[in-house]
């Protein structure tokens, strides 16, 4: 497939930051037009490894990562989704313009675009699976556990160390570490 749709990657991925820089959500997660043409290279080369491969175990470990990103950042799934849709629109517009005549070569490129997008859909979606996971491990955990910024403010604390401290989670993200641990402890 890759020759089939290599030269419309720039294309795609311009329209592609183009429509989601129109959501405010998503804004809000970029940093500045910097990232995006950072973003807008990862993009490009994702394509070319999805359609190049090899897809072996190391590109079940990028994949994985890209998931593991977009969770870290706070990226809802659904915008995974709705981008990826967005994405086979074009490949698939691409893969229709270029072999057209040949029904049968075309039913064939389409299924296995198909087939590539959601075995990365999936892996990407997996790292979701296992973040919520891990946070209800965490979230639900007999421990008190929480996590501070580099200036000792929470940034998240379980369900346990709530109730142990008294404390609701919006008290807690007011707090700095040194607000419940004396300076000798």
């Amino acid at each position: 497939l890759c020759p089939l749709v290599r030269d419309r990657f720039p294309a795609i991925v311009e329209d592609f930051y183009r429509q989601i820089l129109q959501h405010e959500g998503t804004r809000r997660i970029l940093q500045g037009p910097e990232q995006v043409e950072r973003l807008k290279g990862t993009l490009i080369q994702w394509l070319s490894e999805a359609f190049l491969g090899p897809h072996d175990a190391a590109y079940y470990e990028r994949r994985s990562r890209i998931g593991l990103v977009h969770v870290r950042v706070g990226l809802p799934q659904a915008y995974v989704f709705t981008a990826m849709a967005h994405i086979q629109l074009h490949l698939q517009s691409a893969i229709q313009e270029k072999i057209q005549e040949q029904p049968e070569r075309l039913r064939q490129a389409l299924a296995a675009l198909v087939k590539i997008l959601n075995l990365d859909l999936a892996l990407i979606a997996g790292s979701y699976h296992e973040a919520e996971k891990y946070r209800d491990l965490v979230e639900f955990a007999p421990e008190m556990i929480h996590s501070v910024d580099r200036e000792g403010r929470f940034v998240r604390v379980n369900k346990t160390e709530e109730t142990r401290l008294g404390y609701s989670h919006e008290e807690f993200l007011s707090k700095r570490l040194e607000d419940l641990v004396p300076p000798e402890d």
